[in-house]
């Protein structure tokens, strides 16, 4: 079948707003699993529908061994002890994507006077004040080329890095440019660092975070956010462990051919798929247990959202502290899909939950 229309099955249950985008800006496009292979299929716009990036204080990108690391530095000088700092991994199955796919986002994580809109109800709205963070975003590489674990290298490489070289001066920046130990990981450090990251962000995020621990000396992240995140790369398409992949096989954006399609890419061994560090589901509890307080945010109609909820409940068994959250009538990739007033409030709504999550758990907020 030619495009990507919605299925009759999925239609009356995703968002209005969502379906009235899809229709005019995707339903026509090919999706990219259906395409013989070729890398020039990632310079096309990866999610349609996102907001202009912020002007920040600076963007500057570093070299790393194998990959790049861009760092958005907030406007004004660095408080006391430097920026707190929040590193991104972005989405895109470890196949698509890049440094550049959501520079928007990076933008607003970044950007202390950014007031982002945290719920639409009639003509009424709820503002919050952004975090204002040191925000450096991973290039990192990507299947088929590079399979597992190369995204796991660069990710871990790019924390040793915002760790080490950080708390330095990098070239033509200030002493205090970023602290070292404040990180957060997200979809990923604290003393003060986070992360994040979706989908195969999502899944670095949680795996950089054990990683990390696991390090001598141990690197401390203090907050890890999870949006849409891939948990375990050996669910099947029967849905026996997970219903939701049976019940939103056809859903849009990310269906299981998609799925499958991804992960085939990244994890061509099968024997991988079930290595923690591929599938951090599947951790060891001692391990697990060393987890930074995790906010995991799924959407209703995405083929991880059990999966997702599932890390959830392990972390909370364990004793991690965990907050989740699903997004009713949402597909996969509404993150990215932001933009004021042009694509869809739930987007809105996440996008304001994650700044606010993070500006709480870096203490930021006014």
């Amino acid at each position: 079948m030619d495009g990507q229309p919605i299925h009759p099955e999925i239609l009356p249950r995703l968002d209005p707003e969502y379906v009235e985008f899809h229709n005019k800006y995707i339903a026509h496009l090919p999706a990219p699993h259906t395409l013989p292979w070729d890398p020039s299929i990632r310079n096309r716009e990866t999610v349609p529908g996102a907001a202009d990036t912020l002007q920040v204080g600076s963007v500057k990108d570093y070299d790393l061994s194998k990959t790049k690391v861009r760092v958005f530095t907030p406007e004004g000088p660095a408080p006391e002890g430097g920026w707190p700092v929040y590193c991104w991994y972005h989405g895109g199955g470890w196949t698509l994507g890049s440094i550049n796919a959501e520079n928007a986002f990076c933008s607003r994580v970044c950007k202390g006077n950014y007031y982002a809109c945290l719920a639409v109800r009639g003509s009424k709205a709820v503002f919050e004040q952004g975090p204002n963070v040191w925000s450096p975003p991973v290039d990192y590489r990507l299947a088929p080329e590079h399979p597992y674990p190369a995204a796991v290298e660069d990710s871990l490489e790019t924390l040793q890095w915002v760790y080490e070289k950080g708390s330095y001066p990098p070239r033509n920046q200030p002493r205090s440019h970023c602290p070292r130990g404040l990180i957060s990981v997200g979809k990923h450090l604290v003393h003060r660092v986070r992360s994040k990251r979706l989908h195969s962000g999502g899944n670095l995020s949680a795996i950089i975070s054990m990683k990390a621990a696991q390090l001598s000396p141990p690197i401390s992240i203090l907050h890890v956010q999870m949006i849409v995140p891939v948990t375990d790369n050996t669910a099947q398409p029967t849905g026996d462990r997970y219903p939701v992949v049976e019940e939103c096989a056809n859903t849009v954006w990310l269906n299981t051919g998609r799925m499958i399609w991804f992960r085939d890419f990244y994890v061509p061994n099968v024997v991988d798929r079930e290595k923690w560090d591929c599938s951090p589901i599947f951790a060891p509890d001692e391990l697990l247990a060393k987890s930074p307080p995790t906010w995991v945010a799924v959407m209703e109609l995405d083929i991880l959202r059990d999966e997702g909820l599932a890390y959830a409940d392990r972390l909370k068994k364990v004793g991690v502290s965990v907050t989740s959250k699903m997004y009713k009538g949402a597909p996969h990739q509404i993150l990215a899909m932001d933009v004021s007033n042009r694509v869809l409030a739930v987007g809105r709504e996440l996008v304001a939950d994650t700044t606010r999550n993070l500006a709480e758990a870096f203490g930021t907020m006014v």
